[in-house]
């Protein structure tokens, strides 16, 4: 499931139904990225208010097969180790994650517990964008599968998007001192306090 290049459909009906033969409700949240069907899905047991779920991506990145000693498109066991496209980002972790949902019953379950798998991360986190903005609740806390040698994350850097709005006045070139131009009375300053706010982001070493 290359992102640019594949659709995460028969990947997700695989993961749905192992799920459901688990004993969880699962729902598709269906959407296209450039024509292709990407989906979204959860998986919840215990109830709808999910207070702990385990989540990933499907999707993984282009691969240049000339750089492997295997078939990265088939799973392959060497030694001790597993080699293969998503094997550490992240699809072992979603096979991890089925499993210990899996060996989970309903009644030993104090809370809801919930299995989310999103698409599209690879280029943006787009599934995990379509899910917010249909404003679908997942859980109240999140445990994400990234490889981390297993060193659990707190932090992360995160995304901050502005949209900063100018509003001017019309004038007449016979007369431009009746107008006010947003670019003489505003963009500059925006520009720099703007700056300003980088230079104080790129001082945050925590």
């Amino acid at each position: 499931t290359v992102t640019s290049g594949s659709n995460t459909q028969d990947t997700a009906d695989f993961i749905s139904n192992y799920c459901e033969s688990a004993g969880f409700k699962v729902e598709q949240y269906p959407y296209q990225n450039q024509r292709l069907e990407k989906i979204n899905l959860i998986a919840r047991k215990g109830g709808q208010e999910s207070e702990l779920a385990l989540s990933g991506h499907m999707d993984t990145v282009r691969f240049d097969p000339s750089q492997w000693h295997s078939d990265p498109t088939t799973l392959t066991l060497k030694g001790d180790q597993y080699f293969g496209m998503g094997v550490a980002d992240m699809k072992l972790y979603l096979a991890i994650a089925m499993k210990a949902g899996a060996q989970i019953s309903t009644s030993e379950l104090k809370k809801p517990f919930a299995l989310c798998f999103t698409s599209d991360e690879e280029v943006g986190c787009l599934g995990v964008r379509k899910l917010m903005r249909e404003d679908v609740f997942v859980s109240r806390s999140i445990v994400i599968g990234e490889p981390t040698e297993w060193v659990p994350i707190h932090l992360h850097k995160g995304y901050i998007y502005a949209s900063v709005e100018l509003k001017g006045k019309r004038g007449h070139s016979s007369d431009p001192r009746q107008g006010k131009s947003v670019v003489d009375l505003a963009l500059v300053q925006v520009l720099n306090r703007l700056a300003e706010f980088n230079r104080r982001l790129e001082s945050i070493v925590d």
